[in-house]
């Protein structure tokens, strides 16, 4: 599944409206960097749940809006989409991306 398919690409965009809400404007998370896992898995903890929150209020009309629900709250998009906000919103070099994800995702994994 392309994770830019148009209603896949709405879930992520309203979840990094809520992510920013909670964490950039009441939290005042301001500046992360790649040494605060705990910071960083609870944005990606939030993410994951919002994701699955947003999807499970869509009622699909079809059997292709069907298919994005089963796919919007896959480890891709939740990783893309915690991907796309730290990126925009903290001054974390990309190289470090996936060292911050692979604990978080692991740590799912137990």
């Amino acid at each position: 599944m392309n994770p830019y398919d148009f209603g896949t690409f709405h879930f992520m965009f309203k979840c990094d409206e809520l992510t920013n809400e909670e964490f950039i404007q009441n939290k005042g998370y301001k500046k992360l960097n790649h040494n605060q896992l705990g910071e960083l898995a609870e944005i990606y903890f939030y993410i994951r749940l919002r994701l699955r929150q947003l999807s499970d209020l869509v009622e699909p009309k079809n059997d292709k809006e069907k298919e994005i629900q089963k796919q919007v709250n896959s480890k891709e998009i939740v990783n893309l989409t915690f991907t796309n906000f730290i990126k925009k919103n903290f001054n974390i070099d990309e190289k470090y991306h996936s060292k911050i994800l692979k604990p978080i995702v692991d740590s799912l994994d137990d």
